[in-house]
């Protein structure tokens, strides 16, 4: 009972003994260390041409419209999409090296490519999708350390090679359906004229 009080006493001074005292303060400067790592990490990525692109990206072409708006060009809208993109994946490849990153990037601009080629309503709800943003989050995250958004893409990268393969069917598909439209459309138009 004496021992009992004694540790109480210790707990509620915040009293510790050497070695449990030794344990808190290698886990402290380990704290420190990843903290330090992150910040260089996060200050080496904000002078990077690509990660720059990125927040760029995320800033005009999502959160004013223009993305949307170039997506009224039949095809355009993917080109420019595809410009975009290739930052991500040069960053997520070469500078975080994550495999698990680079496929969710890759992901996102498969999504945004299937939402830009649906006719007629493809650059509303290609407004509505953002992908530039999405990427710059992921890219934040892993840049900045955020674990939660590490472990999430982490645990989906199974699903996203997956999903990638059928994305690139759809988007073939998808092309394949608007030739077929825009053939009908010319051949509607001339009538018939040979």
């Amino acid at each position: 009972m004496h021992e009992r009080r004694r540790e109480q006493v210790r707990r509620q001074l915040r009293l510790t003994d050497p070695e449990e005292q030794a344990s808190m303060d290698r886990a402290r400067a380990e704290e420190a260390e990843r903290h330090a790592r992150k910040e260089e990490r996060r200050q080496e990525l904000l002078g990077d041409r690509d990660y720059r692109i990125i927040l760029w990206a995320d800033k005009y072409m999502d959160r004013y419209g223009i993305d949307a708006l170039i997506g009224l060009i039949p095809y355009a809208g993917d080109v420019v999409g595809f410009l975009f993109v290739i930052p991500g994946l040069r960053l997520s490849t070469r500078k975080i090296k994550s495999l698990p990153l680079t496929l969710a990037i890759l992901y996102t601009f498969l999504i945004d490519a299937c939402v830009g080629l649906v006719p007629f309503v493809g650059p509303v709800l290609d407004f509505l999708f953002r992908a530039n943003s999405r990427t710059a989050k992921l890219v934040r995250g892993f840049a900045e350390d955020d674990r939660e958004t590490i472990r999430e893409v982490n645990r989906r990268a199974r699903y996203f090679v997956v999903a990638i393969i059928v994305l690139i069917i759809l988007v073939v598909l998808l092309a394949y359906l608007f030739l077929l439209f825009c053939r009908w459309l010319i051949d509607l138009g001339g009538g018939g004229v040979q």
